[in-house]
């Protein structure tokens, strides 16, 4: 599985970067001054385990479904001089051929912003909510791919500071809540919430050279403060642009975590990569990144080792496009009174869409899902499917 993993990111990498399953969401657009966008996507695809199962005997085996899909949604976006504005809804039922009490609706809404507040001083701000009928659609380490309702919500902003013609301070805030419903086969799946305020300084060496140190801290309360966990880290910056279109940057440092009631601290190193490259109009992005993060499923905290790779290709001038991505994550827990949960999780995922109009495409996309865990065994999930999406953007005077 190591090594189909590892090849599959490598060809994936050599395609060219990957995007996600069908997004939530319509591109972003550049139009000056407000836009509204209301949307509908329908269509079906195929579900190889929509129960999320996995269990050799046949007692409780795989089961294979029909869904059809229904996905209202809308955004409205503003672009200003100094301001950016944009926030969305999207409600996605999914409608199981005979397994009716399957079928659910899954939300999703988020609010972005930006302001230049002088030339030297700009703030952002972003904040999401998601609310799912399963586990394995949340971006979480630690957690088992299971058929349990999910419900996460992260907020974060930051003030971004030109100190000096080459010197940089980002300051940054990041709050994140997680809850499940209680189901008897996962007693142990616990939310929580956590609070992560942040400080990053650059210095320009040249114009293709940037420098600095970051510092995080991560105070975790998982389960209504039953169990406490903070984690400070450290770490050296490097951004260096190899050329118009091609930028790496790195990470290297020390994190430290420390469990409040039971006094257990850990220390490790933390570091990561990742390379963006764009060739008009192709844009690929790969990844890597080794950091401790809480397990929100089964408490305490987990040592996270992450690779990526995605990309998008514009196609036919705009008509027609191809997206993809992976992404492998291996979850360890590294403190004694952690449940002992090792997880190694992958998501493939591809999009092919074509417009039929300006306000019709089409859209074929492909999700394999993969966990193998101490938990619940190896969970294998694939989603096939097609799906028309509507949309006619409306200017507000």
């Amino acid at each position: 599985m190591r090594h189909l993993i590892a090849l599959v990111v490598l060809l994936t990498a050599l395609a060219g970067p990957a995007a996600a399953q069908p997004a939530p969401w319509e591109p972003e657009r550049l139009d000056a001054g407000w836009i509204v966008r209301p949307s509908v996507v329908f269509g079906g695809m195929w579900d190889s385990n929509a129960t999320l199962r996995n269990d050799p005997t046949n007692a409780d085996p795989e089961i294979a479904e029909l869904v059809g899909i229904v996905n209202p949604r809308g955004q409205i976006d503003f672009n200003g001089k100094r301001a950016k504005f944009s926030a969305g809804y999207s409600g996605r039922l999914e409608t199981y051929s005979t397994l009716d009490n399957l079928s659910r609706y899954d939300q999703r809404a988020r609010v972005d912003a930006s302001y230049q507040m002088t030339q030297r001083v700009s703030f952002d701000t972003r904040h999401q909510l998601t609310s799912s009928p399963s586990t394995e659609q949340l971006d979480l380490g630690g957690v088992p791919f299971t058929r349990v309702g999910s419900r996460m919500m992260t907020s974060s902003g930051g003030v971004t500071s030109d100190l000096t013609r080459r010197l940089k301070l980002r300051t940054g805030y990041a709050f994140q809540w997680v809850d499940f419903d209680r189901d008897p086969r996962f007693q142990r799946l616990r939310g929580g919430h956590q609070h992560s305020p942040s400080a990053e300084l650059t210095y320009a060496i040249s114009s293709r050279l940037d420098l600095g140190a970051s510092w995080f801290y991560h105070h975790a309360s998982i389960d209504g403060a039953e169990e406490v966990i903070d984690t400070q880290t450290a770490e050296a910056v490097v951004s260096y642009t190899v050329g118009p279109d091609t930028k790496v940057h790195g990470t290297a440092g020390v994190a430290h975590l420390n469990v409040r009631d039971t006094r257990e601290t850990r220390t490790g190193p933390s570091y990561g990569a990742s390379l963006s490259h764009q060739i008009h109009p192709v844009s690929f992005d790969v990844g890597y990144d080794r950091a401790f993060i809480p397990s929100f499923g089964f408490g305490g905290m987990t040592a996270k080792q992450e690779v990526h790779a995605r990309v998008h290709v514009p196609l036919a001038h705009g008509r027609m496009f191809a997206a993809g991505g992976v992404t492998y994550r291996r979850t360890t827990p590294v403190l004694a009174s952690s449940f002992p949960i090792e997880l190694s999780s992958y998501w493939t995922n591809a999009t092919f869409g074509y417009a039929i109009a300006r306000w019709l495409r089409v859209e074929t996309f492909l999700n394999m899902n993969n966990q193998t865990s101490s938990a619940q065994g190896n969970v294998d999930r694939t989603r096939i499917g097609v799906q028309f999406v509507t949309s006619k953007p409306m200017r507000i005077q």
